[in-house]
């Protein structure tokens, strides 16, 4: 669909540009003694963006008892959404799938009445989906690594959660890198 045959007040319509996802997936999880090892992988094929297969292995140690170390890494594929592609005044076609490959390191622990994790990751993205004044576009090489500690707790019928998260988020398309646009370095909530 050309921006200028479609605006605000007309509609989307899917006979003109049809998208379908297939996608399949299996997962395995191992538990001995003090180990948990799991593998994960999923095959989507996109009639829009082609055929990606993405995967995830983890390894977990409980080393004590009520307590965890993790390790994780993986492969991750996002495509574009409509909204993405065709909002109005905002169009943007050509965008690229997203693809990453992700590995965290977390401690958890329970004590009491409260879990909680605290986990460094790192995560180099290519093609990044990011929402930038003009709409949805890619940033060839993107980094984001941080920390980030989660903690929950009952008290009595109230679940509560919270989250602190430092990271640095960098745009790394450029001749230098920069801070990626719309990403804080730090979060709470």
């Amino acid at each position: 669909i050309a921006p200028s045959d479609w605006g605000p007040s007309q509609s989307y319509d899917p006979e003109k540009n049809p998208r379908t996802n297939f996608g399949i997936s299996a997962i395995a999880q191992y538990a001995y003694d003090v180990w948990t090892l799991e593998a994960s992988v999923r095959n989507d094929d996109n009639t829009q963006f082609g055929n990606k297969t993405t995967w995830q292995t983890a390894a977990g140690w409980s080393f004590y008892e009520g307590y965890e170390l993790t390790l994780s890494h993986g492969t991750a594929f996002r495509a574009p959404s409509f909204v993405d592609l065709y909002y109005p005044g905002y169009e943007m076609q050509n965008l690229k799938p997203e693809e990453s490959e992700n590995t965290e390191l977390s401690l958890s622990g329970a004590v009491s009445i409260v879990d909680w994790t605290v986990t460094g990751y790192y995560n180099e993205i290519e093609n990044m989906l990011i929402w930038e004044g003009a709409g949805m576009q890619n940033v060839g090489e993107a980094e984001i690594k941080g920390v980030e500690l989660e903690v929950k707790l009952d008290t009595d019928i109230v679940s509560h959660e919270f989250y602190l998260d430092y990271k640095d988020p960098v745009d790394k398309s450029g001749a230098e890198d920069t801070q990626l646009a719309y990403r804080s370095k730090r979060g709470a909530k």
